[in-house]
């Protein structure tokens, strides 16, 4: 579960950065802001929610009729499939040159390359299913893309367990006489506390909790004045200490209401203890005149029931300013809250998932499916009867297949045609299949994913000329959307990056492949971290690669 709280105590074991000063009328202000800033995106959620119940299937209670095509199912994740399936092989340039660092157990010097190869290694390892699971936080965002919001709210951030010294651990002595002139002995420091756990993370969190300035209307979003974050977590000790709560601070929810899906429902209001807060990364230059660097970024908490005073505001624990006025190789740039989209749209920041602009196609869709089950129903065979044969009728309806009922042989010599007759048979009209077939092409049309791209065959026999094609026009709409996918990707890694270089101090080991092609194990420290970088990523290695197209590959690099 995603909190408020990064628990990011410092860079390097410094001192936490001070609290900063906020106003009584500053705080209403904040307030006024994430109050207009729900209001807007009370807008979108509706439609969210709305969405997401058309992607599920009909609950186990419906009648037969309420038939779901599946056709959000089928967009939602052949998209995602076809715009990502694993973490790229990403590709490390020095924007600077590297320093004299050397083996921390041999102490031979590290040449740059293999500098880059140990930073590569480090990076995939803290992405992986081990640590980060990037990959299914890349999932969880398309399908938010494709199927409810449009828009993926993710956050990077650090986060450590600390654990505070023990009773035996020393601790500063008591002042003697004279220890203010320096004649007694030196101080002994006293302890702090030690991070036991520490993670780095990039996780998405719900839509329904992102903050987006209501005056903001840009997909860049690292422009934005700020962004925020509400979360809803357990009201414990640890969170009364970290949001500097009062002592008789009492919980503020009962459930997470700020959900898209309906798991909401399930939880029964009364039984947990939580506390609701709003987490916001601000550029401090937009509300501080005396602050000049347009990069420099602040964190502020506020708790619902605290309208008169910041749970927290300081500045960013992941930036440093030098000596210089600049921002440290390991500081965050950006806003550590990295919202997704894959489309732009005029003058909005919200934009519309893929399913809003199909779900009206979808619906009828769903309703020819559910009318052609009452059209079969009603098919079933019926006929009208002369009253003179009824009780012949009834003994036929409850005898085995092969049997039969006697009537008067007067009846059966007048003609048995006379007796009985079937209904007629309703039948579709041909304007109806017509507009159906139109109604399906205007879906695949949208979004550009045919029988073909989901592996199906297409109901019209084309020519290898024509498919050629539509594959290619296909892969040219889906191209856009790789490629845009790919830069988020990267920008998100070089805040994760940024994270690393920061906070992770303890040496280690990781795996590379030397000049030779073999793998060999490297030590490293935080020198080999340090510095600044370029992220690229070879070309479609975040895409699924059949066993032909490998083949291709390997042909044209022999060739090369």
């Amino acid at each position: 579960m995603a909190y408020g709280d990064d628990s990011a105590p410092t860079a390097m074991g410094a001192k936490p950065p001070p609290d900063l000063p906020m106003t009584k009328e500053e705080v209403r202000e904040w307030w006024a802001r994430v109050e207009l800033d729900r209001r807007r995106r009370k807008q979108e959620s509706d439609r969210w929610k709305a969405l997401f119940q058309a992607y599920l299937p009909p609950p186990s209670n419906t009648t037969q009729t309420n038939i779901n095509s599946n056709i959000h199912f089928r967009n939602a994740h052949l998209k995602a499939a076809e715009i990502f399936a694993q973490l790229p092989d990403l590709i490390l340039t020095p924007l600077a040159p590297l320093g004299d660092v050397r083996d921390s157990t041999t102490g031979q010097a590290v040449s740059p390359d293999e500098i880059v190869a140990i930073k590569r290694a480090l990076l995939n390892k803290l992405l992986g299913r081990d640590h980060a699971y990037a990959e299914l936080t890349a999932r969880e965002c398309l399908f938010d893309i494709f199927a409810t919001s449009g828009i993926a709210a993710t956050k990077v951030c650090y986060q450590a367990d600390m654990q505070a010294p023990g009773p035996d651990a020393a601790t500063a002595p008591t002042p003697q006489p004279g220890a203010i002139l320096g004649l007694g002995a030196p101080p002994i420091p006293t302890p702090q506390p030690v991070a036991v756990n520490e993670r780095w993370r990039w996780y998405r969190f719900s839509a329904d909790k992102l903050l987006i300035p209501s005056d903001f209307h840009s997909t860049m979003f690292d422009e934005a004045p700020y962004l925020g974050m509400e979360f809803v977590e357990p009201l414990t000790e640890q969170a009364r200490q970290a949001y500097n709560l009062p002592p008789d601070f009492q919980p503020n929810v009962s459930r997470d209401e700020l959900l898209i899906s309906r798991d909401q429902d399930l939880q029964t209001p009364g039984q947990k203890k939580l506390l609701h807060g709003v987490e916001l990364w601000l550029y401090a230059c937009h509300f501080d005149p005396t602050v000049a660097h347009t990069q420099v970024m602040r964190r502020l908490v506020l708790i619902e029931g605290l309208k008169d005073r910041p749970a927290v505001y300081r500045a960013s624990p992941y930036q440093t300013l030098g000596p210089d006025g600049r921002l440290t190789a390991d500081s965050l740039i950006g806003n550590p809250i990295h919202p997704i989209t894959l489309r732009v749209a005029t003058d909005t920041a919200w934009i519309p998932a893929d399913a809003a602009f199909t779900d009206p196609l979808v619906r009828i869709e769903n309703t020819w499916m559910s009318q052609d089950v009452k059209l079969r129903d009603s098919n079933l065979p019926r006929f009208l009867h002369s009253d003179k044969i009824t009780a012949a009728i009834d003994k036929l309806k409850n005898m085995d297949s092969g049997q039969g009922a006697a009537i008067t042989h007067e009846l059966m010599v007048g003609g048995l045609d006379r007796l009985i007759a079937p209904l007629p048979h309703l039948e579709h009209a041909m304007a109806d299949s017509a507009a159906r077939l139109q109604n399906q092409r205007a879906i695949t049309e949208t979004l550009g994913l045919g029988a073909n791209q989901a592996g199906a065959p297409s109901q019209t026999v084309r020519s290898a000329t024509e498919v050629a094609t539509i594959q290619a026009n296909v892969s040219v709409r889906l191209k856009s959307e790789q490629n845009t996918f790919l830069a988020e990707l990267l920008r998100v890694f070089r805040k994760f990056d940024a994270l690393v270089q920061r906070y992770l101090t303890d040496p280690g080991f990781v795996t590379i492949i030397g000049q030779n092609g073999q793998q060999k194990m490297m030590s490293y420290t935080q020198a080999h971290l340090s510095g600044y970088y370029a992220y690229d990523a070879h070309p479609d290695s975040q895409l699924t690669i059949d066993q032909e197209s490998r083949i291709k590959r390997y042909t044209d690099f022999v060739n090369f």
